[in-house]
């Protein structure tokens, strides 16, 4: 299983960091594959939840939301998920009682964790100096995941969240969270950057560090609600989408946000 997970990133990764050089429609398009794939997995878990997956009108929202961060740069993004919460009231209303609130807040919920989310790779790329700093934002977030795998696996002892994901410890988010802020500073020095001060790039490093692995936690406490182990099998050795990217799902946009107000100010 490990090997084939190495072997997996060993492919994988160099495919992705060379989508996310590319940029332009090259980071759209694998955008708008990893938010249709991910909303596909929770979906399918929608039936193991009790609750019905509106497939054909998320998919519509999803879309909208990725391509609205390319086109408009996200400046539509609001908009469209006010619109999309005016569509899933308006439906409960006019589909009452057929309708239950779980339903609608599941449908809501689905386009917000997948669509929303996702499509700040985009926003992010497309930044000034985009290209550097997802990759920057992308390596911290695997140095976290690298920390924490190899901190829980020598010093775990203390159980972080047994009931959602048994194998994680303190020890070990603690090591991922000190591996983040580590490798971000270290990045900082090495490849120094006018607007981003070694300061900053620590800040950064905990914030991706506690995000990401927040993000890990949020996709493991759905799949355990759903019963299920892994959200998919498209990728050997990791399972799903969801279940390879849910650190990026949450890091991604904190970074792209956190790099805004620096650009701003």
């Amino acid at each position: 299983m490990l090997l084939t997970r190495i072997i997996t990133s060993l492919v994988g990764a160099p495919i992705l960091l060379y989508l996310i050089y590319r940029g332009g429609v090259s980071i759209l398009g694998v955008t708008v594959i990893l938010t249709l794939i991910g909303l596909h997995e929770l979906f399918a878990m929608a039936g193991a939840l009790g609750v019905r997956a509106w497939r054909i009108s998320g998919y519509v929202a999803a879309l909208s939301l990725t391509v609205g961060a390319f086109v408009h740069h996200g400046e539509d993004l609001p908009l469209v998920l006010v619109l999309w919460l005016m569509y899933c009231l308006t439906y409960f209303v006019f589909k009452y009682p057929n309708v239950s609130l779980a339903e609608l807040a599941f449908n809501f919920l689905a386009i917000s964790y997948v669509g929303f989310l996702f499509a700040h790779i985009v926003l992010l790329r497309n930044l000034s100096q985009g290209m550097y700093l997802t990759f920057l934002t992308v390596g911290v977030t695997w140095a976290t995941d690298i920390g924490a795998f190899f901190s829980g696996k020598t010093l775990g002892k203390h159980k972080l969240a047994p009931q959602i994901s048994p194998n994680k410890t303190v020890e070990g988010a603690v090591g991922g969270l000190l591996f983040a802020v580590l490798t971000a500073v270290i990045i900082g020095y090495l490849a120094p950057n006018q607007s981003l001060t070694v300061t900053f790039m620590g800040v950064l490093g905990l914030a991706v560090g506690f995000t990401g692995q927040i993000g890990d936690l949020v996709e493991s406490a759905i799949k355990r609600f759903a019963g299920i182990k892994d959200s998919g099998k498209i990728i050997p050795g990791h399972g799903g989408v969801l279940d390879r990217f849910d650190s990026i799902l949450f890091t991604i946009p904190i970074a792209y946000y956190l790099f805004l107000v620096i650009i701003i100010r």
